[in-house]
């Protein structure tokens, strides 16, 4: 009896230990679904337990998360609005920025002639006469080519900046060419440079009626000797050439509104556009020995420098990289314009066709100074893409380009306005 109510004891204690461990391990690590259980404290519990761990989290992540420290981080989207030069890019924080473009330019003048063609004939009737007469122009051919502009800048974050550009194109235009035979110069065809050429020069002949001193027919051609006889063949080849510097130095501010950016500008520029014309005529003396060359050379530079005014507008295409984007500039230079006219002539004549054997040179130049005013207006419409590399912000940009100078004329004259007008490609990054 006894024996057996230790056993039993025993059994009861064993069993007591089992149901008390097997509880401890319901609760610690597996969630008992005992309907005993009160599921409404549970959840209780475990949504304060999710709390404390989304607040624990969000500071785990606030404290892990550095600054980002360049505008530019290339894990970051990019705005797309281009930068701040050519489409006006703005960021929270100070940026550099640099660039350069290809442009294709073409210029367009109010007067580019080359040469001009005369022609005339005179009937009789009678004591009456008339002459009909017939003139043509040649202008100058002019081609796209290319220029460059670059330009260099720093805006703080604030949105105001410093910005410096250049510009340059050079450009000569294609020759014109045209002859004149004994026959024509016989039945008074005359060819003359551009009418804006000074008529002034004296040279080794007597004057032709109707045209500047340089000019077909020439002193062979127009029949030296008694009686008058031409000689050979006048050849004539004409050409121009334009250059244009411009520098520019200014303060710029940067406002944004929406997907809508801006830069203004104002600040100073420095001109310098040189225009030159050059007519040669040579007659090789068609077998007589005798030889002739005519040279004319004209000079046009205006050099100055004043006020500027920029601005520039961007719109960015949705939430794309795309923008597009439209500048001005206008321009008041002061400056000095230089005119310079020199012409030369050389006659050999061994054979003594114009009477006395020998040679026979001339040689004038006649400068002009004026002080002049020029205004200056830059149109530009296009289109820019922006993306991130290397840590930087670059913006590729394609547009439609127009520089007026206005009265800078051509090569031959001080008056009429002078465009550029093409396309451009350009590349910046700001960093």
């Amino acid at each position: 009896m006894n024996g057996t109510h230790i056993l039993l004891s025993g059994l009861i204690i064993l069993g007591l230990a089992g149901t008390s461990r097997s509880q401890y391990s319901i609760d610690n690590e597996v969630p008992d679904p005992s309907p005993s259980v009160n599921t409404k404290e549970s959840r209780s519990v475990a949504v304060a337990s999710d709390s404390t761990i989304g607040d624990q989290g969000s500071g785990l992540l606030a404290g892990s998360q550095s600054p980002q420290s360049s505008p530019y981080d290339p894990s970051i989207p990019s705005p797309g609005l281009g930068n701040l030069f050519q489409t006006g890019y703005c960021t929270e924080s100070g940026v550099f920025e640099a660039g350069a473009s290809l442009l294709l330019l073409k210029p367009y003048t109010q007067s580019n002639t080359a040469y001009t063609v005369s022609s005339g004939s005179t009937t009789t009737n009678g004591s009456n006469s008339t002459t009909t007469g017939l003139t043509s122009v040649k202008s100058f051919d002019w081609n796209y080519s290319p220029a460059a502009e670059f330009w260099l800048g720093f805006r703080n974050n604030n949105g105001f900046g410093v910005r410096a550009g250049y510009f340059t194109f050079d450009q000569s235009s294609g020759n014109a060419s045209i002859s004149e035979t004994a026959a024509q110069a016989t039945a008074g065809q005359v060819i003359s440079p551009s009418p804006f050429t000074p008529t002034y020069f004296p040279n080794v002949g007597a004057p032709v009626p109707g045209r500047s001193n340089f000019g077909s027919p020439g002193f062979l051609l127009n029949g030296p000797g008694v009686p008058p006889t031409p000689v050979g063949q006048d050849n004539l080849q004409f050409g121009s050439r334009l250059r244009v510097n411009a520098i520019d130095l200014e303060g710029t501010f940067c406002s944004r509104v929406g997907n809508f950016s801006f830069v203004s500008g104002a600040g100073a520029r420095y001109l310098s556009l040189a225009q030159s014309y050059h007519g040669q005529l040579n007659n090789a003396g068609g077998g007589t020995g005798d030889s002739e060359t005519q040279t004319l050379n004209m000079f046009h530079r205006f050099t100055g420098a004043g006020p500027t005014i920029s601005g520039l507008a961007t719109w960015k295409v949705a939430q794309s990289n795309l923008s597009v984007f439209g500048r001005g500039r206008g321009s008041m230079l002061v400056g000095t314009n230089c005119q310079t006219a020199a012409f030369a002539q050389s006659v050999n004549d061994p054979a003594g066709l114009a009477g006395t054997p020998g040679s026979f040179n001339f040689n004038s130049s006649i400068p002009s100074t004026a002080d002049s005013v020029m205004p200056v207006v830059d149109l530009e419409l296009g289109l820019n893409y922006s993306w991130c590399l290397w840590n930087a912000h670059w913006n590729g940009s394609a547009s439609v380009v127009d520089q007026t100078y206005f009265g800078a004329g051509n090569a031959s004259r001080s008056d009429g306005n002078l465009s550029l007008f093409g396309c451009q490609l350009g590349l910046g990054v700001n960093f």
